[in-house]
């Protein structure tokens, strides 16, 4: 998996206003790469619609879960096992989400029991870490995500190296404030060498941005961020914008 590029939309918990067949019907102009690779996750009950409306399309598109349960099954109300989304075609799965952390309370500890969970499964992890605005002004962003990571990949499988890092600033979710390329570039530096640290080769993985991504700003950020792709929110519900930051990623630096 190392160097491939990917864009993955997040839909959070909405659709596209059109629709899934709609949504998907649109995206039929696009200009694939083998080089990278477009995954959709939306909310739970529309994935098997939207894998279906792509296969009939035969469109090169895959299909991620939101979040998974760090439990294989049992008496858990409203949860969904990894197994499960492999059922119904999901290949990836969100892990570690900043709304998930901040909203359900998910530490480290949590995040790396689904990270196990995914990769036992047979899911391709997309781990997501960042930080707060208030850890980027008290400049302690590299110690931050090293404990992100250190704590989350602890116990996780690297036999098949099947992981995704996505790097995406809190402060930028949602927000419309995207980090500038150079300062990607240089948390995604520390990324790396964390990674490495970690175990040898690691900082070769996928590193995707997430943080207000859109068609205008996807093709600077690709030249300027030192990142292998997008996770992108409100952008990825609309066709023509996703198609745009695709390309832009395909094209590469």
């Amino acid at each position: 998996m190392a160097g491939n590029r990917h864009v993955i939309g997040n839909w959070k918990m909405n659709v596209p206003e059109d629709g899934v067949e709609n949504f998907v019907r649109d995206l039929r102009t696009v200009r694939w790469s083998d080089g990278c690779r477009l995954t959709i996750a939306p909310p739970f009950p529309f994935i098997a619609e939207a894998r279906q409306r792509t296969s009939e399309l035969r469109l090169p598109i895959g299909f991620a879960g939101q979040n998974c349960s760090h439990e294989t099954s049992g008496a858990y109300t409203g949860e969904v096992s990894a197994s499960m989304l492999a059922l119904v075609g999901g290949a990836m799965v969100i892990v570690g989400h900043s709304e998930r952390r901040t909203l359900y309370g998910e530490d480290d500890a949590v995040v790396g029991s689904k990270l196990r969970a995914a990769a036992e499964a047979g899911l391709v992890p997309v781990l997501c870490i960042g930080e707060s605005e208030k850890v980027r002004e008290s400049d302690r962003v590299a110690g931050f995500l090293e404990q992100q990571l250190v704590v989350a990949l602890d116990g996780f499988p690297f036999a098949e190296w099947n992981l995704i890092v996505a790097y995406e600033p809190v402060w930028a979710i949602g927000t419309g404030r995207n980090a500038s390329g150079d300062l990607i570039a240089e948390t995604a530096g520390w990324i790396r060498r964390i990674l490495a640290a970690l175990r040898p080769g690691l900082d070769e993985l996928p590193l995707l941005y997430g943080g207000s991504v859109t068609d205008s700003n996807a093709r600077e950020l690709m030249k300027e961020a030192e990142v292998d792709g997008f996770l992108v929110g409100g952008a990825s519900l609309e066709p023509q914008k996703l198609k745009a930051i695709y390309e832009a990623c395909a094209s590469g630096r």
